[in-house]
């Protein structure tokens, strides 16, 4: 027997036998089996997250998100600090820029990045808790 997607298998509690339930409704308690509300937003905070993980992944984004988390930093101190190509630097401030992570001001002809996302230094400021003071940083494979 085929069920439907907006179905799910559970147990009866009284006979003990399995049936199908729509998803949502109540599996015998009176209470529906989840929340939905908070399913919803437990699932767009995860996404959230996996992207700004996502972004944090990159070595070279790291990089000039751990400059930044010291301050404001003009564009050109980005370029050589992160020992990339300005092309290369401009391409990760913009994904940065755009994803909301970096805020960014010009003064005349200067552009000036800076961290908007406090979540976003509070997490850097605890990796380099963990990882600062370690001469190195043990990889195992996988």
């Amino acid at each position: 027997m085929m069920r439907q997607r907006s179905q799910r298998l559970v147990h009866d509690e009284i006979s003990r036998r399995p049936r199908t339930v729509p998803f949502g409704e109540s599996i015998g308690n009176g209470k529906p089996d989840f929340d939905l509300v908070s399913t919803i937003a437990y699932g767009e905070c995860a996404q959230r997250v996996a992207e700004v993980l996502g972004l944090l992944a990159n070595q070279k984004r790291l990089m000039i998100l751990c400059l930044l988390s010291e301050g404001d930093k003009h564009v050109d101190d980005l370029v050589k600090a992160s020992c990339s190509s300005f092309s290369a630097t401009s391409q990760q401030l913009k994904l940065l820029t755009l994803s909301g992570i970096l805020d960014r001001r010009r003064e005349g002809r200067n552009i000036y990045y800076r961290l908007k996302d406090g979540k976003v230094l509070a997490i850097l400021e605890h990796l380099k808790e963990i990882y600062a003071n370690q001469d190195s940083i043990p990889v195992e494979p996988l």
